[in-house]
């Protein structure tokens, strides 16, 4: 009777890890295995969020529901979306409170239907230097969205105000096929601006990275970082701009700038909580639609993306990938300990084995995170106008926007009270 010829055992040994490599990585390359490495990120996230370090000079300033209410009642009636003249008056007042930076992730890429509101908001943000504006980049053959209060024809009449320092950052969401926002598009956006590493121009955008989260917009409440709603700031910018309008009819920049800073120091809790801090402004009411999907939560506003994204760019922890010869060293140090200690027990070395294919394979697709630098961290110039990149607190000292807003400050550096004002007739939708 003849005898079943039986596999060598190294052969059959050989059978499970040769099969188990074919099917992952036939997984793989059909991204199957894309929904295991988004957990994995996801969960790291969640996890690690709470030890994450915070940037102690950031506060977000909100249009919440508290502000449309506010806003939407009498004396002021304003229905969203905001008149242009209302931005106004908050960048005005956050200038005059004494914050340091102003970056709104708001995008003005349409006019308004009121041209005199454009034109004032455009003077009012292009005179207060420390004002950057959203907008999206040239992406599949369409061309950037610039704030359009600011055309061609404002820059080339002012041109100090835009030579020496970034006004505009890119805010387009960088979306995986899940919806979930996980990265952070590099070169020239709001966060690189607002810490004054990258002046966008109106090119390309370059490469997204991970970004290292801190928790969603109710942990960073609880976490100290300030959110101040909206409606104060816009009330105390009120009087300012009346007194602008008046000093400046032309809508000449630094004249509106001067007249800003001739009135008054708002005061209050919420005026103090931004003086001295990079102040990140966007809108997070239901009215609004800006809500995003992100790995701590969802939904929540999109400003959590650019709040983030300075929080990792500052602090340097963006996610890269370990790298292959890391990850290769540690799957081959677990595949050797499980198989010295399953010697002689060909069904512990075996699945040994298997799971050391398994993870070969699927290296490209699962990869071990590590925090660490982006790096090289380019600042190179992307400016259709021939502008070089500069960091901010360099363009302050050079610019001829910065210094006349300095200026101006320390000659009229007083403080006072701001006092609840009606909408003034230029505030009409």
């Amino acid at each position: 009777m003849p005898t079943k010829r039986v596999p060598p055992v190294s052969l059959r040994s050989l059978a499970l890890p040769a099969a188990a490599f074919l099917l992952v990585w036939l997984l793989g390359l059909a991204g199957g295995l894309k929904p295991l490495d988004r957990a994995w990120y996801d969960w790291l996230q969640r996890a690690y969020a709470g030890s994450a370090t915070l940037p102690e000079d950031t506060a977000l300033v909100l249009i919440d529901e508290q502000s449309l209410q506010a806003l939407g009642a009498e004396p002021y009636a304003m229905r969203w979306p905001w008149p242009r003249g209302a931005f106004a008056a908050m960048f005005a007042a956050l200038h005059r409170a004494g914050a340091t930076s102003i970056a709104a992730d708001l995008i003005f890429f349409e006019q308004s239907g009121a041209a005199e509101q454009d034109m004032l908001l455009g003077a009012v943000a292009a005179g207060i230097c420390e004002v950057t504006l959203g907008a999206v980049p040239a992406i599949d053959g369409r061309e950037a969205q610039l704030p359009v209060v600011w055309p061609d024809g404002f820059r080339d009449q002012f041109p100090d105000l835009f030579a020496d320092q970034p006004r505009w950052g890119f805010v387009r969401p960088e979306q995986d096929s899940d919806g979930v926002i996980r990265r952070h598009r590099l070169g020239g956006s709001l966060a690189e601006v607002a810490l004054g590493r990258a002046n966008p121009g109106d090119g390309p955008a370059g490469r997204a990275a991970l970004l290292r989260w801190r928790g969603g917009l109710e942990k960073l409440r609880q976490r100290g970082v300030p959110l101040l709603p909206a409606a104060p700031f816009v009330a105390a910018g009120w009087q300012m701009l009346d007194a602008a309008t008046e000093a400046a009819p032309d809508l000449d920049p630094a004249g509106i700038v001067r007249a800003i800073d001739a009135q008054p120091m708002p005061e209050g809790e919420v005026f103090e909580a931004v003086r001295g801090k990079r102040v990140l402004v966007a809108a997070n009411a239901a009215a609004t639609f800006d809500y995003v999907a992100t790995p701590v939560g969802a939904p929540e506003p999109g400003v959590l993306v650019h709040w983030t994204a300075l929080a990792s760019l500052e602090a340097d922890d963006d996610l890269v990938p370990a790298g292959w010869l890391p990850e290769v060293f540690v799957l081959l140090l677990a595949v050797g300990v499980v198989g010295y200690f399953g010697r002689g027990a060909l069904g512990l070395r075996s699945p040994a084995i298997a799971s050391g294919a398994w993870a070969l394979a699927a290296r490209r697709n699962w990869t071990t995170m590590r925090w660490q630098p982006v790096a090289p961290r380019s600042t190179a110039s992307a400016g259709s106008r021939g502008s070089t990149s500069v960091s901010r607190a360099s363009a302050a000292s050079s610019s001829a926007c910065a210094s006349a807003s300095t200026a101006a400050r320390r000659s009229s550096a007083m403080s006072g009270r701001s006092a609840r004002r009606t909408s003034p007739p230029w505030a009409t939708p």
